[in-house]
């Protein structure tokens, strides 16, 4: 059964999908363009760039350093398929809404809109890709070419060798983070929003993300650093822009049917006190709270801070653009409630209250509630559930049973009477019948010698 929360969410992706000026202003993920042809994802990190692609090799160089004793290839392919698999065949992992992927574009080979996939469903793609295309790795590792897979048979080694390899106390708990994030970051980020996979490139970068900030030496985004308490999950720039599609498409989802966003949004029309600047004053006031953000996050880090702002712009610019053309409906009457009620939720949520400029060249990072016990969690309650359903199958099959055993047993005794009523003979009461040469007279239910 689809809530009104989730039409909503699905509305609003076809309109921001019907948006003129989306198909023009905001290019598909790994796309060439930009300047001089480069290449950019949606966050507006260029995995081009030089110094991105030196700190990726290193980054592999220093991953066959630290992994002293992989796993065979095909080990490796085989334990990632069945992780794969097995999330996708239980129901509770798989529908769970931190697997729910906001995509809001249309497929690249259907033309079809698609407003959500599934982080599961895209994981299995980018791992298959890999493991199927012999693609190798983008960057030379030691002065030698290497194949993709064999790279990601060492990140998953050392996911599963981590508490092994470091004498953290949270070491289960940073193993289950690293999982999530192969599996959501670096798999299902291999196929971009439209559905089409990306550059060797950007699956080189991707794969080595989960490692980043809990094995020293492995820096892909420049920004993070060691882990080491099994509570932290470091922020770049796409998740920062990631971050604030989700928390503002929640929010606007969230609202009630009354506020004038919804009413333009889902209504396509306008409050008579309400007009079209002001709801872009609206979403202004929370894209701007949105980008000084940025700016504490990536504090003294000018290629991210214009990043992420420039992914922050993009995203907006696509609810400005719902806003043109629409016409007042003087039937709705005004608006009289608070339009900036509960807006807080459509903020940065996990902020740093006050900016505090770094030491040199050291990253700020912001922790965030990991997802261990969320997962944690999520498995107890299958088991449980597992558990119920189990007793219910067996108290079913027994009631069944029962239920079998009691029409066996009105057969029978249907089938005795009527082979008795069969076998009866068939007298008129009062008469006279000779058995064995004697008289018997019929009562109506048995012979009596007379």
């Amino acid at each position: 059964m689809i809530t009104q929360k989730n039409f909503k969410h699905l509305l609003l992706g076809v309109c921001l999908s019907a948006s003129t000026a989306l198909a023009m202003e905001v290019q598909p993920l790994n796309d060439v363009g930009g300047r001089d042809g480069e290449i950019w994802r949606d966050d507006g990190e260029n995995v081009m760039r030089r110094e991105r692609r030196d700190m990726c090799r290193q980054s592999a160089e220093q991953l066959f350093a630290v992994v002293e004793h992989p796993l065979p290839r095909d080990t490796a392919m085989q334990q990632i398929n069945t992780w794969l698999n097995t999330l996708k065949n239980n129901p509770l992992q798989y529908n769970s809404a931190q697997m729910m992927r906001q995509v809001n574009t249309p497929d690249r080979f259907t033309g079809i809109f698609v407003p959500t996939r599934n982080y599961i469903d895209d994981a299995i793609k980018g791992f298959n890709a890999i493991r199927t295309h012999g693609y190798y790795f983008a960057e030379q590792i030691n002065n030698h070419n290497v194949r993709m897979d064999d790279v990601l048979t060492l990140v998953w080694t050392a996911i599963q060798q981590y508490p092994q390899m470091t004498n953290s106390e949270n070491a289960a708990n940073d193993q289950i983070n690293m999982r999530l994030t192969l599996l959501k970051k670096g798999l299902a980020e291999i196929v971009e929003d439209d559905n089409h996979t990306v550059c060797g490139v950007g699956q080189s970068q991707r794969i080595l993300l989960p490692l980043q900030g809990s094995i020293d030496g492995i820096n892909i985004d420049g920004n993070y650093i060691l882990n080491g308490n099994g509570g932290e999950v470091q922020l770049d720039v796409h998740g920062f822009s990631t971050r604030c599609n989700e928390v503002v498409g929640e929010y606007i989802a969230g609202l009630d049917d009354a506020h004038p966003l919804s009413q333009a949004i889902t209504g396509m029309v306008l409050y008579p006190n309400v007009n079209a600047a002001a709801l872009r004053g609206f979403l202004d006031n929370i894209r701007q709270r949105w980008r000084d953000m940025a700016t504490r996050v990536f504090a003294r880090n000018d290629d991210n801070i214009r990043s992420a702002q420039a992914a922050i712009d993009r995203h907006f610019q696509q609810y400005y653009n719902l806003l043109r053309g629409l016409n007042i409906d003087n039937t709705l009457g005004n608006f009289m409630g608070d339009i900036n009620a509960g807006i807080n939720a459509a903020f940065y949520h996990d902020a740093p209250q006050a900016a505090q400029p770094p030491q040199a060249q050291v990253p700020v990072v912001h922790p965030i509630q990991p997802p261990a016990t969320q997962l944690q969690g999520l498995l107890q309650l299958a088991a449980q559930q597992h558990a119920a359903q189990q007793l219910a199958a067996q108290q079913l099959a027994a009631q069944q049973q029962q239920q079998h055993a009691a029409q066996q047993l009105a057969a029978q005794q249907r089938a005795a009477q009527q082979l008795a009523a069969q076998q009866q003979p068939q007298y008129s009461v009062g008469e006279v019948v000779r058995v064995d040469g004697v008289r018997h007279r019929w009562n109506g239910t048995k012979l009596v010698r007379m």
